[in-house]
């Protein structure tokens, strides 16, 4: 019954969300924790309405099962604190799908399960589209990765006729996915040096005292508990510790990755499985 105002919540919330990341790189936290636990509560007003307590159920277990991957991703560097958030807050207003796709497609998988593998599918096109923009933005990135190229022919020439071969094997089958896989195979290495000279610039030394809270640090402070690995915005009382015990610090920018989030909810409610498009 509340399904509509479950997803406008959630679409809403995390656009929101994405654009001040975007403008800020800091994640709007209390939103994104509002959004989960809106999410459950609507998912059990729903519960009690219909007399079926599937909808509340099942936001527990998406949010169990999606907090389980964040805690996770989280732990190994592989997501920011944030993005684990965002993931919660989707996963516990928009559990089940509320309506089939809008437009031509399927929704073979369960939607929360759709939904976490269009993250991914939809997050790399993003990624990609995101540090190419980024790099014909700083010049330095740009040479950086001309320099790493032409220091790099082995690798480009091996994967260039690796990638001939098994055009000239599949062309004649017409076997689409083998042409793709060939162009991919031919991009993988200049791609890799690129995604290298981005990852390059997105540190900067900076002196400790211009150090400010939300700021993500880039080294290893093992003497105060502070890790590169754990991608999350410091607090003050970090900022604090780190300007008595350091006179310059390493930080990081990364790809700001949030509005991946309300564009695969998007996607998967009106096309469905990105899979199926494949």
């Amino acid at each position: 019954m509340l399904e509509l105002l479950r997803v406008a919540i959630a679409l809403i919330g995390s656009s929101v969300i994405a654009a001040w990341d975007l403008k800020t790189s800091d994640i709007i936290d209390k939103l994104a924790i509002a959004m989960v636990i809106i999410g459950v509560l609507l998912n059990g007003a729903d519960s009690m309405l219909t007399g079926d307590l599937q909808p509340f159920m099942l936001s527990l277990t998406v949010l169990g099962a999606y907090g389980l991957f964040g805690i996770i991703a989280y732990a190994t560097g592989a997501w920011g604190a944030g993005d684990s958030v965002m993931l919660l807050a989707i996963g516990a207003l928009v559990p089940t799908a509320p309506f089939a796709p809008l437009f031509a497609g399927q929704a073979i998988l369960p939607f929360s399960f759709s939904y976490f593998i269009n993250v991914f599918l939809v997050g790399s096109i993003y990624s990609v589209v995101y540090i190419m923009a980024l790099g014909f933005r700083n010049r330095k990135i740009m040479r950086d990765f001309r320099r790493s190229v032409r220091n790099d022919y082995f690798s480009l020439g091996a994967a260039f006729l690796s990638a001939v071969f098994l055009f000239a094997v599949f062309a004649y089958q017409e076997v689409a996915v083998f042409l793709v896989l060939s162009a991919i195979l031919a991009a993988m290495p200049v791609l890799y040096r690129y995604t290298k000279a981005v990852d390059a610039n997105f540190y900067r030394r900076i002196p400790a005292s211009k150090l400010k809270a939300n700021d993500v640090i880039g080294q290893d402070l093992p003497k105060l508990g502070i890790y590169k690995k754990m991608i999350r915005g410091l607090t003050d009382k970090e900022v604090a510790a780190i300007k008595r015990s350091q006179k310059m610090v390493l930080i990081r920018e990364g790809i700001r990755y949030t509005p991946t989030f309300p564009i695969a909810l998007l996607f998967t409610l009106a096309f469905g499985d990105f899979l199926f498009f494949l």
